[in-house]
C-alpha cells in the first residue's frame, strides 16, 4: 500500500541527498511517476499485489483506516471461462485425433501393436470425458491445466462470490473520524519545506500570528492554618499560598530528605515567607511553624484525584485539549506550525539540582505586564488570559 504523494518518503530523498553533498529535489510527479517504475518491476510476479492511494500518508497498518479493493485485480474476469471453451476445443480436436487414428488402425498392419495402445489409451479418455457430466467435476479437471496465475485468480473469485453470499453475515467496519488535532496534523503535513522560497538570513518568518501564552490560573484559598507555637494562625491570600508551596514539598524528598539541603532550603524559604508576613506579625521564627494540618489537606486532594471517575477525567482532559487548540498552534506563513510550550511558569519553591544555594527560594507569580509580545506588526494581538491585565509590549 503506497500513497501517491508520500511527503515522508520525499524527505527521505530530499535527507539522503544532502547526506551525500548533492542537491536532491523531488517533486511530487517525479515522485509518483519513479514509484510506478518500482512497481511495474514487482507487478510482473503473480504474488505481488500493489495498491496505490490519493495523499500524502506515510504508514498505513497502524491506523484503523479501512480500504476496499476488487479482489482480481484489473485483469479480465472471465480469463477461467476462456480457459474452460479452450479446453473444449481441445477436447473436440481429441476426438478428431481418434477418428484419424481409427483410419490408420484399419490400413497399417505393421503398427497394429502400436495402434491397439493409441486406441486403448484414447478409449480410455473418451470414456472419462462421457463421465464428466457434473460441471463442479470438468472445472476440477481443468483447473489442473490453468497456469499458477489463472488457479489463483479463479481461487479469489470463488472467495468473492461466497463473500457475497454472506455479506448479510458480515459487520461494517465503523468509519474512522479524524480528531481536531488528527486533522491539525495532517494540515501541518501538507507544508513541503523543501520546496518552499529561502528566507533571508537572519530572517525566519515574514508573518507570525498566535494566541500568545496561557498564565496559571489564580490561587483559591482552602482556608487551612498553620500552627505556630500550637496555635492557629490565619493567614492572607499571598501569605496561605507560599505556607501551601512548603507544605507540598515531602520531608524524604531531595530537598528536605537530604540533610546538606535541608537547612538551606528552609532558610532560603522563610527569608522569602517573612517578605510576605510584614515586620509586626506574630510568626517570627521558622523552628515554630507547623504545616502539618495544611500537608493532610494536599493528601486528601491527590486522593480525590486518583479516585476520580472516568466522566470527571475525561471532563479535565477536554479542558487541557481545548486549551491546547487555542494556544498550541501558529501561523507562520500561511501555514500551522506546532507551538514548542505555550504555558507561563507557575509560581512555587525552587528546588533546583544538588546543593543549589538558592534552593528553597519563592518564584513568584509572573504576569503579563511582564511579557513582551513576539508578532507580526499587522498580526492580530492576542487576548490576555488574565482580567484587568495588558501586555507589557
Amino acid at each position: 500500500i503506497q500513497s501517491k504523494l508520500d511527503a515522508t518518503q520525499q524527505s527521505f530523498y530530499v535527507a539522503v541527498g544532502y547526506s551525500m553533498n548533492a542537491s536532491a529535489v523531488i517533486t511530487p510527479t517525479q515522485f509518483y511517476k519513479e514509484v510506478n517504475e518500482i512497481f511495474a518491476d514487482y507487478n510482473q510476479y503473480p504474488n505481488f499485489v500493489s495498491y496505490l492511494v490519493d495523499g500524502t500518508q506515510h504508514c498505513f497498518i497502524d491506523k484503523s483506516y479501512y480500504f476496499t479493493a476488487d479482489g482480481l485485480g484489473p485483469s479480465d474476469n472471465n480469463s477461467v471461462d476462456n480457459d474452460d471453451e479452450n479446453d473444449d476445443e481441445d477436447g473436440e480436436g481429441d476426438d478428431n485425433e481418434d477418428e484419424e487414428d481409427d483410419d490408420d488402425e484399419d490400413g497399417d498392419d505393421e503398427d497394429d501393436i502400436k495402434s491397439k495402445k493409441k486406441s486403448k489409451s484414447k478409449s480410455n479418455v473418451k470414456s472419462n470425458k462421457k463421465l464428466k457430466t457434473n460441471k463442479s467435476t470438468k472445472n476440477k479437471s481443468k483447473s489442473k491445466k490453468i497456469p499458477n496465475k489463472s488457479a489463483d485468480k479463479a481461487k479469489s473469485k470463488s472467495k468473492v462470490s461466497s463473500s457475497n453470499n454472506s455479506s448479510s453475515d458480515v459487520k461494517t467496519p465503523k468509519v474512522k473520524t479524524m480528531s481536531k488535532f488528527e486533522r491539525l496534523e495532517e494540515a501541518r503535513k501538507a507544508y513541503k519545506w523543501w520546496t518552499a522560497p529561502k528566507l533571508p538570513d537572519g530572517i525566519n518568518w515574514n508573518y507570525l500570528e498566535h494566541a500568545g501564552i496561557v498564565f496559571a490560573p489564580p490561587y483559591k484559598r482552602h482556608d487551612i492554618p498553620v500552627l505556630y507555637e500550637n496555635k492557629e494562625v490565619i493567614l492572607t491570600d499571598e501569605q496561605e499560598e507560599i505556607a501551601t508551596f512548603y507544605a507540598a514539598i515531602p520531608d524524604d524528598g531531595p530537598q528536605l530528605g537530604n540533610a546538606k539541603t535541608r537547612k538551606v532550603f528552609q532558610n532560603n524559604f522563610f527569608d522569602d515567607f517573612k517578605k510576605s508576613l510584614g515586620n509586626n506579625h506574630v510568626i517570627k521564627s521558622f523552628d515554630k511553624l507547623d504545616f502539618s494540618r495544611i500537608k493532610e489537606h494536599l493528601d486528601i486532594q491527590k486522593s480525590l484525584k486518583k479516585a476520580a471517575t472516568e466522566e470527571e477525567k475525561q471532563l479535565r482532559k477536554l479542558d487541557k485539549e481545548l486549551i491546547q487548540l487555542k494556544y498550541g498552534y501558529a501561523l507562520i506563513d500561511g501555514r500551522m506550525e506546532k507551538m514548542g510550550n505555550y504555558n507561563m511558569e507557575p509560581p512555587g519553591l525552587f528546588r533546583g539540582r544538588g546543593e543549589h544555594p538558592r534552593t528553597g527560594s519563592l518564584k513568584s507569580r509572573c504576569l503579563s505586564e511582564s511579557v513582551s509580545i513576539n508578532i507580526s506588526s499587522d498580526a492580530c494581538v492576542p487576548k490576555v488570559s488574565l482580567p484587568g491585565h495588558a501586555w507589557n509590549s
